[in-house]
């Protein structure tokens, strides 16, 4: 019988944690976004780059560029009073819309995910904005003309809704707060159609991640006694925060890129005359989105809580 020899070395096995097969299923699932974005998005991605630092004049060989290295991006942050104005009033929007938007948002999708007769069509409801706003659907609204029909309808909506504003107004006088948040806060209900409009991904996301929450977390808050609203809070909330920061991260891309806010015009009128103008303050859009985006992962990253 041959003695077991302990120096030699023991092979070691390739091992995968659980978070690293988490990654490369979820690399997988965003292959079919790495192949189109190398495709399709990244030349025009870096034609945009090199066209911010030109001048940009149509010939009939094609497209003649003339280095003018930042001139365009002086012109913008110094020359464009409408751009300079924009600026302000986006972060202004958004800073109210953004919040509003994710609790709205999460509220829905919390009654939505209660068990009650007609569930599956109120779901249906509340995702409808999302396939009426795809560009096919929008085009077909267009030319039928129903879109200004759909524009009536909100504003018969906001309009129902002023005296609403006004009990809320009053009631709210009456607890002596300041007349600026008094109007914040009543601006909602005239923005009700407007945050529904934009709360149908999230309210999905909110909806499919509270669907993963075992139901046996409940079943001992219960046997513990713990009130709902405590299960909310200590249980519900900490669950659902990686979602809602993919929601807040989802609803600053969405509102900044909505094709109706003066940024965006002005990017689009300049895109035929202007290529070049178009193009740098593209980048200025993108450089700004992206450091608020940076400050939200600052203050909120720390604060999410990822199941083990």
């Amino acid at each position: 019988m041959k003695a077991i020899d302990s120096t030699k070395p023991k092979k070691r096995r390739f091992r995968i944690r659980l978070a690293q097969k988490e990654g490369l299923v979820g690399l997988v699932f965003m292959i079919p976004w790495i192949i189109g974005f190398i495709f399709f998005f990244a030349k025009p991605l870096v034609t945009s780059l090199i066209y911010s630092f030109h001048e940009v004049k149509f010939v009939k060989e094609g497209v003649a560029l003339t280095f003018v290295g930042l001139r365009n991006y002086r012109n913008a942050l110094t020359a464009d009073a409408a751009l300079l104005k924009a600026f302000p009033g986006l972060l202004a929007e958004a800073a109210f819309q953004v919040p509003v938007v994710a609790l709205y948002s999460l509220l829905i999708a919390l009654l939505l995910n209660q068990k009650f007769a007609g569930r599956t069509a109120f779901r249906t409801i509340f995702f409808l904005p999302v396939i009426i706003a795809s560009p096919i659907i929008m085009s077909l609204l267009t030319q039928t003309g129903m879109d200004t029909e759909v524009a009536a309808s909100s504003n018969v909506f906001i309009f129902a809704s002023d005296g609403m504003e006004a009990v809320l107004a009053a009631i709210m006088g009456q607890y002596g707060l300041p007349a600026d948040i008094i109007e914040k806060l009543t601006s909602v209900t005239n923005n009700i159609f407007q945050v529904s409009w934009r709360s149908g991904i999230p309210i999905v996301l909110y909806l499919s991640n509270l669907q993963t929450i075992p139901a046996s977390y409940n079943e001992v808050a219960m046997i513990e006694g713990a009130t709902k609203w405590e299960y909310f809070w200590k249980i519900t909330f900490p669950l659902v925060s990686p979602i809602m920061l993919v929601c807040l991260v989802y609803t600053v891309v969405d509102s900044f890129t909505d094709s109706t806010n003066t940024v965006m015009q002005i990017i689009q009128n300049n895109l035929l005359t202007k290529m070049h103008y178009s193009a740098t303050v593209s980048w200025l859009y993108f450089m700004l989105i992206l450091i608020i985006l940076g400050i939200i992962f600052r203050l909120f990253a720390k604060r999410v809580y990822y199941m083990s």
